[in-house]
């Protein structure tokens, strides 16, 4: 899932990315390499428009429980 939380200013936007434990840990990847590649593609799209993009990930476990 993936959401546009509220941000304190109009020049930023920040996007929550939730997922299985697993699959956010694919999101991440070693070192964080995809999580930055998927920030940059993001951060792409705001620079076009003067925004500052942060990007967020959140993982559940099975039962749909937040995990900390």
């Amino acid at each position: 899932m993936i959401r546009e939380l509220p941000s304190e200013s109009e020049k930023d936007i920040t996007i929550l990315i939730v997922a299985e434990k697993e699959d956010t840990s694919r999101l991440i990847g070693r070192k964080g390499i995809v999580a930055n590649a998927i920030r940059e593609v993001i951060s792409v799209g705001g620079k076009s428009e003067n925004k500052r993009v942060h990007v967020h990930f959140e993982s559940f476990d099975e039962e749909g429980k937040k995990e900390e």
